[in-house]
């Protein structure tokens, strides 16, 4: 279920107000439904100023479900919304941590590569936390202070959600399929003309073999006598 938590003024500069979504491969497989809900919220406060998008700092890899979270992302909300893209890093401890600016990085330059974006399309700024560091405050209020404000607003109205895409699909399948019935019924009726056409030809060509053959009959009857 999607939550909702609100800050009010004083712990940050700005009043905040989050949004929690489930999480891409649910294990209940209700994908499809969190992010039709996500979209049908949205498009009720009309506009946000940030997405962030939470990854494991211990598992780097950027998997084929992930890959297709985020075009899923792209798809529901517009190619703009990568603007509006903040990556935090969660559990960023142990002997890798010193490499996290690093892997950072690397992690938004693959975003970009797989989605065919370029930085001014997506600058994926990117914010480590550590399960184990209890000073969260400060990287969060360098999130909601100082990089939230830079990304101005995002706005929902055009936002689509995967139950109107598969509507859409159905919508073209059918007027596909509307377009392939009409061609076969003209192609049926050209038919259908063409074998009359064959019909009338074949009997006008007995017509005439009756007329020689009478003709033909005649004239020998009429050597004959």
């Amino acid at each position: 279920e999607i939550k909702k938590i609100f800050i009010d003024k004083g712990l940050y500069k700005y009043p905040v107000s989050l949004t929690d979504q489930p999480g891409e491969a649910d294990s209940t497989g209700r994908d499809r439904e969190h992010a039709t809900n996500l979209v049908t919220y949205l498009r009720g406060i009309e506009f946000i100023h940030a997405i962030v998008l939470v990854k494991n700092y211990q598992d780097a890899r950027i998997s084929e479900t992930y890959q297709n979270m985020l075009k899923n992302l792209e798809s529901m909300l517009g190619r703009d919304v990568w603007k509006h893209m903040i990556i935090v890093m969660t559990r960023v401890e142990g002997p890798k941590a010193k490499k996290a600016p690093e892997y950072g990085k690397e992690f938004s330059n693959k975003i970009r590569e797989i989605l065919k974006l370029t930085k001014e399309e997506a600058p994926l700024p990117v914010l480590g936390l550590s399960n184990f560091n209890e000073q969260y405050l400060e990287p969060l209020q360098i999130l909601i202070n100082e990089l939230v404000p830079q990304l101005g607003k995002f706005h929902c109205d055009t936002l689509h959600s995967p139950l109107e895409e598969l509507e859409n699909e159905l919508v073209a399948k059918i007027r596909k399929t509307d377009a392939a019935f009409a061609k076969y019924d003209e192609a049926r009726q050209e038919l259908d003309g063409l074998y009359a056409r064959l019909i009338t030809t074949e009997q006008r060509l007995k017509s005439l073999e009756l007329s020689w053959i009478f003709k033909i009959k005649k004239q020998i009857n009429g050597h004959a006598s």
